[in-house]
């Protein structure tokens, strides 16, 4: 599928690089970006990218978000779609992948919120871009972690190339965490892993007040 497009095919996604996290509602997050469209998890803005990073704010040149609900692509920079942003809280970055423009290929650091787990990933009918981040998803194919969802479709999307990978076979890589996948799902659900008593396993328990 030719990238040159802005306004692609609502089919697919999954960025390729590798991502760190750390226990906080923030942090400093890292990705192997290409010249031209990247999926990358948790981008907001240009300006939350880290003084320690090859790729600056200049080489951004855009930024587009997947409206899961509408299906449609949104202009988040620059000249940010406000009408269209409105009702999109900030959770909706904790879970979802957005299309990022570089002029540069290099390493890029960035505050990302802190990623949800993966029982709090809500999917909506047709296409969604999700962020998956844990280390227990390795190994894993879709169908060990698709909890509630029938999934009909998973693509990655290789920045390298431009172009897109079939993953609805493949077991998920190290270098894959924390990479945005285009999944669509038949019916409104959660992703999850499922035990060995058939259930799936729940969030953490809360910290008590």
């Amino acid at each position: 599928m030719n990238m040159k497009k802005l306004v692609l095919p609502i089919s697919l996604i999954l960025l390729i690089g590798f991502m760190a996290f750390v226990f906080a509602s923030s942090s400093e997050a890292s990705v192997n970006i290409n010249s031209g469209w990247n999926l990358v998890y948790g981008f907001t803005h240009p300006d939350r990218i880290t003084s320690n990073s090859e790729i600056s704010s200049n080489n951004i040149k855009a930024v587009y978000l997947l409206d899961q609900r509408t299906k449609e692509y949104v202009r988040v920079y620059p000249n940010p779609e406000s009408s269209k942003l409105e009702g999109i809280e900030d959770s909706y970055y904790e879970q979802t992948a957005q299309w990022v423009y570089s002029d540069k290929s290099g390493k890029m650091n960035y505050i990302a919120e802190e990623p949800l787990p993966i029982s709090e990933h809500k999917l909506y009918v047709g296409w969604n871009l999700v962020a998956l981040t844990t280390d227990d998803l390795v190994g894993k194919k879709i169908n060990e972690f698709k909890g509630t969802c029938n999934i009909e479709k998973v693509y990655a999307f290789e920045p390298t190339k431009q172009d897109w990978i079939n993953m609805i076979d493949e077991e998920m890589q190290y270098e894959a965490l924390g990479l945005g996948m285009a999944i669509k799902v038949t019916n409104e659900c959660n992703l999850g892993i499922k035990i060995d008593d058939g259930g799936l396993i729940a969030p953490p328990p809360s910290i008590p007040n």
